[in-house]
């Protein structure tokens, strides 16, 4: 159990990097002009999306409690 424990805290850090990676993306994309660039922004925080709800169900799978958000501010 307690192994779990530490895997669900590495999972949760590995969330939050998620989300702060899948923000960054979208406040790229508000901030890019050139289409294909903003495209590509868009598609990676989507992916990103994906990632933390797979990650999510793991955590929980884990008997853990997902993180709900990143650390950047």
């Amino acid at each position: 159990i307690m192994a779990d424990k530490q895997v669900v805290n590495q999972l949760n850090d590995l969330l939050e990097l998620l989300y702060d990676s899948s923000k960054g993306y979208q406040e790229c994309t508000a901030n890019i002009s050139d289409e294909r660039l903003k495209k590509l922004c868009s598609d990676l925080s989507e992916k990103r999306k994906g990632m933390i709800q797979d990650l999510e169900t793991t955590i929980k799978n884990l008997q853990g409690e997902p993180v709900q958000s990143g650390s950047a501010t």
